[in-house]
């Protein structure tokens, strides 16, 4: 969808952790583990003023649905009050085009500024933090005002490409549309 956000580097004592992070990637959990990883939350201002960067969390655990392997991320973001769950599993609905299928469900604060989310744009896979990734080959969809999917397509360069793409990048970007208009990015490691 073309969405761009620039991300501001990280502070210094952060900086050094992620350095720490990125030398020596974790390895993959067993089934049932959790690994602890870092989210920030970014939201665009209004005007000149920059964005702003809500530092939070997310405990990944390998899970299983249907029978089937999923990977789960919870995401907190306390000093908002907001709260992300994201559950990447094999597609098993045969009326769905997708190889896999990202459910992502928002949990908002009764004050949340955005009025609700109007979209999520892309589901983007990067080195680092700060860099720029590439989007999974795929079609988000809203279901509600906190539930959306994101469907992976099925065609077999698509499915190598995003398989590369999640192996390869620790990082991913979710560009969000609050229902004012307002911009955010949930960035997770």
């Amino acid at each position: 969808n073309g969405v761009q956000f620039t991300v501001p580097a990280a502070p210094a004592d952060e900086a050094a952790g992620q350095q720490q992070s990125e030398a020596a990637p974790a390895a993959p959990a067993a089934a049932g583990a959790t690994v602890a990883q870092r989210a920030f939350f970014y939201v665009e201002n209004n005007g000149n003023e920059g964005t702003t960067r809500t530092p939070g969390s997310v405990i990944w655990t390998n899970g299983e649905r249907e029978g089937l392997p999923t990977i789960e991320g919870d995401v907190s973001v306390d000093e908002l009050g907001i709260g992300m769950k994201m559950v990447i599993r094999k597609n098993v609905d045969e009326t769905l085009s997708a190889s896999h299928v990202i459910d992502i469900l928002f949990d908002l604060p009764d004050d949340f500024t955005g009025n609700g989310i109007e979209a999520v744009r892309q589901v983007v896979f990067k080195p680092t933090e700060e860099e720029q990734g590439n989007a999974l080959i795929a079609e988000p969809a809203r279901i509600s005002d906190t539930f959306f999917i994101v469907a992976l397509y099925d065609l077999p360069e698509a499915e190598a490409a995003n398989a590369q793409i999640m192996r390869e990048r620790p990082w991913i970007d979710l560009p969000i549309a609050y229902t004012t208009g307002r911009r955010a990015l949930l960035t997770i490691e």
